[in-house]
């Protein structure tokens, strides 16, 4: 069963950080990196004015490299057996998205242009056949 976390505000984790002994190395617009000098464990937190840092899940990955999302999870988002998941793979961090219908439908009309697509391939052969 998946631990649920109560929302912190990114200086309220920076607080209780500092207070756990990890000190500031580095700041970079509003990524904090901390290290703790005892354990030399590095983690960083971002702080973006007063909002709250989102809820978290966790869970483990099985012996089989099985993950389980929390239901609560694959309820908002729509995932249900079957759904293909794309993993993406970011610097330190893997995101996924559930590729579902509605997902496919806000894509739609993403790259939308002034022409559409049919009519430029029928003015190029147009300009071939000349």
């Amino acid at each position: 069963m998946a631990a649920q976390l109560r929302p912190l505000k990114g200086r309220e984790v920076l607080w209780k950080l500092r207070k756990a002994g990890f000190e500031i190395i580095r700041i970079k617009g509003s990524a904090y990196y901390l290290r703790n000098p005892q354990t030399s464990r590095l983690t960083s937190v971002h702080v973006h004015g007063n909002r709250d840092i989102p809820l978290m899940e966790t869970a483990y990955v099985t012996s089989k490299g099985q993950l389980v999302i929390p239901a609560k999870i694959r309820r908002k988002l729509g995932i249900k057996p079957g759904t293909k998941i794309c993993f993406v793979e970011r610097e330190h961090e893997v995101l996924f998205q559930p590729l579902t219908k509605e997902y496919i439908r806000n894509l739609a009309g993403m790259l939308k242009s002034s022409t559409s697509a049919t009519a430029e391939l029928l003015k190029k052969r147009k300009l071939d056949k000349e």
